[in-house]
C-alpha cells in the first residue's frame, strides 16, 4: 500500500524582540528578560551594554583594608590603621565597622573613637569615653566640686600603639600588674611582673596589663632563646609605658601574625590635667568613694586641672581615702547613625541618643532641648539595623520598625509598625536613593518610602540571599549577597527602569560613595571606583529565558538576525540550545552592523540563546525564524 506523504502545514515568520529587558528567574518569564548574566550595564537601555571599568584605589599603599566610609574625604581602616584623605590619624581595632558623623565628630563604632574633622589642617584624634582614678586618698569633696591627684599609673595619654610579632619564634612579652615612675629620680616600681608566651588563646590574660617600653618607645620582648635585645638598649628614663587595650591573632599560611594593641602613657606626670579629658556639660559616675552619698551620675558644671565642680549641695564634704574612678561612659550599641546631630543606637530593648551635638554623652539628664535620651520597647526579637530617614531616625527589626520621631527629648515619640523588616546580618544593605530607602528582608529586597514596604525583587523568584551588603550611587543599588549555596553576586538593581543585572561574583565587605563614585571593598581587601572610564576590557554575558512563541505546538527554528555594534578589539559569541540539551556555539566575530545567522533545523518546545563578549559591544536588537509545527 502506498503511503500518503505528511504534508508541513506549520506557518512561517519572524519575530522580533521589542527591548531587552533584566534579569527574571521567575516561571514564565517575560520575552527578552534574563535567566543570567554579567558584566552588564543598564545605563543604555534598552539596548543590551556593558558595565564600566573598575578603577583601583591608589591614593596609599595598602596592606589588609577591613573597613571604608566617606564623608567629604573617603576614610580607609587599613590593618588597624585609620586613614582619613590618605593620611594616617589613628588606630582602631581589626574588624567590622560602623560610622557616623555627628556635628563634625566622626564616630568609629565599635571601638568608641572618633575624629575630630572641624579643621582639615589639625585633626584631633580621641575616645568618645574617658576615665581618671584618683590616686588613693586623694579626693577631697566639698559641696560642689571634686579635687583629685591621679595614679602615676594614669599619667597624660600619648599615642596608641600596635605591634606585630610575624616570624615562627615564640615571642614573650614582660608585662606587670602595676607600674610607676618617679620623675626625681627617674626610677621605675612594677610589681606583679611576668613573661606572657604569645599564643593563639582567647583566654590570654593580657588585656590590663602594663608594659614598660624601651628607650626607643618599642615593646619590651623576648624570643624563644630568652634573650632580650632591647634590654641591651637604655631604659627609658622619661617614663613612658604602656597599657594593653587588646590582643589578637591571624593564622597565615606558614605562620602566625599576632598583634598587640596598647595605650602608651607618660608617667612622669602624676596628675593627668582634668581639662584634656573632661569638658563642661559632660555626664559622669563617680564610684569607689567611701561615703556611699558621693557616688552618683552628675554632670559637669566647670573643670580645671584637677578639679571637677557640679551643681550645688550634691555631695558630702570631706576627704575620701578610697581610690575615687571619674568616667564618662558610652553605652555598647550593635547599631548607630546620626540624626538631627545626634548619635543613635540600640542595644538589646533599649533605644539611645547622646546629648545633641556631643557623641561622647550620653548620661546628661538636666531637662532641657539638648539632653541625651533613652526608652526601652517592648517588641520582641533582637534590633537588625538603624538608620536615618526624613524626618525620623528607623530602628528596625526582621518583622517590626520602630520608627522615632520628635525634634527633642520632651517630644521623642517611638511608633511601632508591624512590618517588613532588615533581614539579620543585612544591616550594611540599607541605602536611600531620591528619598527612597531600598533594604534586604528575609523576603527579598525592598523599598520604603514612609508607609508600608514595597518588594522589590519579585523577579528571584524562589532564589533566596542573605548578607546584604549595598551601596548607591544617584539611580543604582549595588547589593553584594550570598545565595544558600554560599555563592556570592553582586547585583545591581536600575532605580529609573526597575530592572536587576548581575555584575559578577566579587563579595563586597563595605560600600562608600564619594564625589558620586561608587567604592567597593571586596572580601579580598582591595579597594574599586566602579563604572569607570578605564581600560578595563569588560568580559560579559546574557543568557535570554527561553522563547516559547506562548504556543504549546513543537517549533522550528532556522535563523536570527542581530543588530549590534562593536569598538575595536571587542568579539562576540552566539550560542543556542533546544529545550534541555547542550549548548552550542553558531557564530563568532568582530563586526559591527546586521548578522545573519543560521541555525541548524530541530523541533523544540523551547529554544534559548547565549550572547557574550569581551569588550565594549550594544546589542541593539535580536530576531528569530521560526516555524510553528505539531504538537508532537
Amino acid at each position: 500500500m502506498k503511503l500518503t506523504q505528511r504534508q508541513d502545514t506549520g506557518s512561517l515568520y519572524r519575530r522580533q524582540m521589542v527591548e531587552f529587558s533584566g534579569l527574571d528567574l521567575t516561571d514564565g518569564a517575560a520575552e527578552g528578560t534574563l535567566r543570567d548574566c554579567g558584566g552588564l550595564s543598564s545605563k543604555r537601555w534598552p539596548v543590551l551594554s556593558q558595565r564600566g571599568g573598575r578603577g583601583a584605589y591608589e591614593e596609599v599603599a595598602l596592606s589588609e583594608p577591613t573597613a571604608i566610609f566617606a564623608f567629604d574625604k573617603l576614610c580607609v581602616l587599613d590593618d588597624g590603621t585609620f586613614y582619613y584623605d590618605g593620611a594616617e590619624v589613628g588606630y582602631v581595632e581589626t574588624g567590622e565597622k560602623q560610622f557616623a558623623v555627628v556635628g563634625k565628630k566622626l564616630c568609629i563604632w565599635p571601638d568608641g573613637r572618633y575624629l575630630d574633622i572641624s579643621d582639615p589642617e589639625a585633626l584631633t584624634w580621641g575616645s568618645l569615653s574617658a576615665t581618671v582614678k584618683a590616686l588613693e586618698g586623694s579626693a577631697v569633696f566639698t559641696e560642689t566640686a571634686l579635687t583629685i591627684s591621679t595614679n602615676p599609673g594614669l599619667g597624660e595619654k600619648l599615642e596608641k600603639l600596635r605591634q606585630s610579632f610575624s616570624d615562627n619564634k615564640k615571642w614573650y612579652l614582660m608585662v606587670y600588674e602595676e607600674v610607676s615612675f618617679d620623675a626625681d629620680s627617674k626610677q621605675w616600681t612594677a610589681t606583679g611582673g611576668k613573661k606572657v608566651q604569645l599564643a593563639q588563646n582567647d583566654s590570654l590574660d593580657l588585656v590590663g596589663k602594663y608594659i614598660i617600653l624601651t628607650a626607643d618607645g618599642d615593646y619590651q620582648e623576648v624570643c624563644a632563646s630568652g634573650a632580650n635585645p632591647l634590654l641591651t638598649e637604655a631604659w627609658n628614663t622619661t617614663g613612658a609605658y604602656a597599657v594593653i587595650t587588646s590582643y589578637s591573632w591571624v593564622e597565615k599560611e606558614s605562620y602566625v601574625t599576632y598583634y598587640v594593641y596598647a595605650q602608651t602613657y607618660d608617667g612622669s606626670k602624676r596628675n593627668t590635667d582634668l581639662t584634656e579629658v573632661f569638658a563642661v556639660g559632660d555626664g559622669v559616675t563617680i564610684s569607689g568613694a567611701t561615703e556611699e552619698d558621693n557616688n552618683k551620675d552628675a554632670v559637669i558644671r566647670a573643670v580645671t586641672e584637677d578639679t571637677l565642680t557640679f551643681d550645688s549641695n550634691l555631695f558630702v564634704a570631706g576627704a575620701d581615702t578610697a581610690a575615687v574612678t571619674v568616667e564618662r561612659t558610652v553605652p555598647e550599641m550593635d547599631f548607630i547613625c546620626e540624626w538631627n546631630n545626634r548619635l543613635w543606637g540600640v542595644k538589646d530593648k533599649t533605644v539611645y541618643a547622646s546629648a545633641l551635638g556631643q557623641p561622647q554623652n550620653f548620661n546628661v539628664f538636666d531637662g532641657l532641648s539638648t539632653d541625651s535620651y533613652a526608652v526601652e520597647v517592648g517588641t520582641d526579637g533582637a534590633f537588625t539595623a538603624v538608620c536615618r530617614y526624613s524626618d525620623s531616625v528607623l530602628f528596625w527589626k526582621e518583622n517590626v520598625l520602630h520608627k522615632m520621631l520628635g525634634s527633642v527629648p520632651a517630644d521623642f515619640y517611638l511608633y511601632t509598625y508591624d512590618v517588613a523588616g532588615v533581614q539579620a546580618g543585612s544591616e550594611k544593605s540599607l541605602q536611600i536613593i531620591n528619598e527612597v530607602l531600598y533594604y534586604m528582608g528575609r523576603a527579598g529586597v525592598y523599598a520604603y518610602t514612609g508607609g508600608r514596604p514595597q518588594r522589590i525583587s519579585s523577579v528571584f523568584g524562589t532564589r533566596q540571599y542573605y548578607g546584604g551588603v549595598a551601596g548607591a550611587d544617584s539611580w543604582r543599588y549595588y547589593l553584594s549577597v550570598l545565595d544558600t549555596a554560599g555563592e556570592s553576586h553582586l547585583l545591581v538593581y536600575d532605580t529609573r527602569q526597575g530592572i536587576w543585572l548581575r555584575e559578577d561574583d566579587t563579595r563586597a565587605r563595605q560600600f562608600a560613595t564619594l564625589d558620586a563614585t561608587v567604592h567597593l571593598l571586596s572580601e579580598g581587601g582591595e579597594i574599586f571606583l566602579l563604572d569607570q572610564q578605564s581600560e578595563e576590557s569588560v568580559a560579559w554575558y546574557a543568557e535570554l529565558n527561553p522563547f516559547r512563541e506562548t504556543v504549546h505546538n513543537r517549533k522550528m527554528y532556522s535563523k536570527l538576525f542581530l543588530r549590534m555594534t562593536l569598538e575595536a578589539g571587542a568579539h562576540m559569541t552566539v550560542e543556542v540550545k533546544s529545550d534541555d540539551g547542550l549548548w552550542q556555539t553558531i557564530w563568532t566575530g568582530h563586526r559591527a552592523g546586521t548578522e545573519v545567522i543560521p541555525v541548524i533545523p530541530n523541533r523544540c518546545d523551547q529554544f534559548s540563546v547565549r550572547l557574550s563578549g569581551e569588550g565594549t559591544c550594544a546589542v541593539e536588537s535580536l530576531m528569530r525564524q521560526v516555524k510553528v509545527g505539531g504538537y508532537v
